[in-house]
């Protein structure tokens, strides 16, 4: 048995290890050292911009007369 993967259909399928090739390690040792996102506060930032999507799209409908 070889070891590697079997070839799978699919978006990577089996060829994983041809697309970890392209990654530096010092690139993914950052990626995950970086400090994770305190979850209140994206959900504050999410709250935030869906606000002003709402009163955008109402103050466009209303120019429009709809």
């Amino acid at each position: 048995m070889s070891g590697d993967r079997p070839k799978n259909r699919g978006s990577f399928g089996g060829h994983l290890e041809e697309l970890i090739k392209h990654f530096p390690a010092e690139a993914i040792a950052r990626e995950l050292d970086r400090p994770k996102v305190d979850s209140k506060a994206l959900k504050e930032k999410i709250e935030i911009h869906a606000m002003l999507f709402q009163q955008a799209w109402r103050l466009e409908r209303d120019e429009h007369g709809s």
